[in-house]
């Protein structure tokens, strides 16, 4: 027996509702964003999944290519607010980007082992390979700017996106990094910025954007402070994402001061998934206009 519209579906059913049902009698068909895609690819034994998502009209002068991490979470509020933000757009400059999404083979927002595998040390450099050939590939097949390619990633997609400007900094011209989780791999985040400037160094100019929540302060302000349970200011005190992307961001800029633009973006009241739409949102004007504001 289908369950009725005149009762909610109860928080953690083990039977969901009946989806003609829910559609009132309408036609049932699946939803999707149009002009997108999703393939999978299999590369040293990992399962890594691809979402794309075209303008509706190319133009031949190029798009800016967008590539966003943790897909599962992130893909369609990024077209989609790729699209918004292009309407009617302001710089005027701005064009509709190709975006290209990397997450995994699962419905649900994250997979946490995959992640920690594939974001981070030695995961990366295949991860990276793949990418590499994959965006070759989508560039002989669509009028893409070369001078306009943006990785954008959070948490340990922000650790990934920094691994990327650190090692492999000629794959993309602009970088955002959203609560990057720094304290997985202090080490290798030494050692990449330390190395940074030789690999910029014969590279046009490239721009980093790190972002991070007030919430994520690892000593949060007193009106902050009520929010957040004794368990999550214990783990803020210790990984200390704020201070951290901060200290960081000031580094990256004293050492790098002719190759590398860095802004640094706090969203106050917001927490490390909360800032996420903020922090898309304003990714946006940084990998689309000529030049990233």
């Amino acid at each position: 027996m289908s369950q009725s519209l005149t009762t909610a579906p109860r928080v953690g059913a083990t039977r969901p509702p009946d989806v003609r049902d829910l559609a009132l009698g309408g036609a049932v068909e699946p939803c999707h964003l149009p002009r997108t895609l999703r393939w999978r690819q299999e590369r040293g034994g990992r399962m890594l999944r691809f979402d794309l998502a075209w303008p509706e009209r190319m133009n031949e002068e190029g798009h800016p290519l967008v590539v966003v991490t943790d897909a599962n979470a992130m893909f369609a509020t990024l077209v989609e607010t790729t699209r918004l933000q292009c309407v009617r757009p302001d710089p005027p400059d701005v064009r509709e980007p190709v975006v290209l999404g990397i997450g995994h083979d699962t419905d649900a927002l994250f997979d946490p082992a995959a992640r920690a595998i594939d974001y981070a040390s030695p995961g990366v450099a295949l991860v990276l390979d793949v990418l590499a050939e994959l965006m070759a590939a989508l560039a002989a097949r669509l009028p893409l700017s070369p001078t306009r390619r943006t990785l954008i990633g959070h948490s340990l997609g922000g650790l990934f996106t920094l691994t990327t400007l650190f090692e492999r900094p000629e794959l993309f011209a602009r970088y955002v990094a959203a609560s990057p989780s720094l304290w997985w791999a202090p080490a290798a985040v030494e050692i990449g910025a330390a190395g940074l400037p030789a690999r910029l160094g014969p590279l046009p100019s490239r721009h980093l954007l790190l972002a991070a929540g007030g919430l994520e302060r690892g000593w949060p302000r007193p009106e902050d402070a009520a929010r957040l349970t004794p368990e999550r200011r214990a783990i803020l005190a210790e990984r200390q994402v704020v201070e951290a992307a901060q200290t960081l961001a000031e580094r990256l800029a004293a050492e790098n001061p002719d190759h590398l633009s860095v802004h640094f973006h706090l969203f106050e009241g917001e927490g490390h998934a909360s800032m996420v739409p903020r922090a898309l949102s304003r990714a946006v004007p940084f990998a689309l206009a000529e030049a990233p504001v």
